[in-house]
């Protein structure tokens, strides 16, 4: 990520959205790198909140400032910015977490056993609160309800809705006079297919081949 966070601004990529405000590209590893750039942000959020309704707005407007300082992207993409990241620093709490307090049976063996990046009080403030009885009790329904969870918006690693994005852009070629140029690569996520393209759109059933 570092060739992001030092893009300078004139070179700032541009992000477009579909109807529903989530970012799209006609190529997937804009939009990949802009998840992985959000990402890098969870860091920026103490784990000593609650949870992220508690993180101040002004922190918030800091993280959308650095996004624009890098991209081209409409207002209406903050919500699902903001979105990308809560989900990314929620699931950096939940590994801390695991790795280093529920491994562990007393906050002796847990302060030993400290994540480097995180300052020691801070650790303390997160034992403190993980140790709470109703914490601990909200946190196991919260695991409960987890596992009945199923999440419809991403596949893989890829967002549904730039899959769905590239579909309408290959429905679009295909009833255009453009046929079927590009398509190959749309369907690869811009990886080398040895799928022949003129397969593509003829009804022909692929049935291997493809290089990942």
């Amino acid at each position: 990520m570092d060739k992001v966070h030092t893009r300078p601004f004139e070179k700032r990529v541009v992000i477009s959205v579909n109807n529903k405000f989530q970012p799209v590209a006609d190529d997937d590893q804009k939009i990949s790198e802009l998840r992985n750039f959000l990402g890098t942000l969870k860091r920026c959020v103490p784990l000593t909140y609650a949870s992220w309704e508690h993180v101040p707005e002004s922190l918030k407007d800091t993280f959308w400032s650095c996004t624009k300082q890098h991209y081209i992207i409409p207002e209406e993409c903050r919500k699902w910015s903001m979105k990308t990241i809560q989900t990314a620093w929620k699931g950096y709490k939940s590994r801390t977490k695991r790795d280093h307090y529920t491994p562990y049976a007393t906050d002796d063996e847990r302060l030993q056993n400290k994540p480097e990046e995180i300052p020691l009080e801070e650790f303390k403030l997160l034992l403190n609160y993980w140790g709470d009885p109703d914490v601990q009790e909200r946190a196991e329904k919260n695991s409960k309800s987890r596992g009945e969870y199923k999440d419809t918006h991403t596949v893989g690693p890829k967002l549904f809705s730039q899959i769905q994005h590239n579909m309408e852009t290959i429905k679009k070629k295909l009833n255009s006079s453009e046929g079927v140029d590009g398509i190959e690569e749309l369907l690869s996520g811009g990886k080398k297919s040895h799928v022949s393209s003129d397969i593509v759109g003829d009804g022909t059933p692929v049935t291997g081949g493809t290089s990942s």
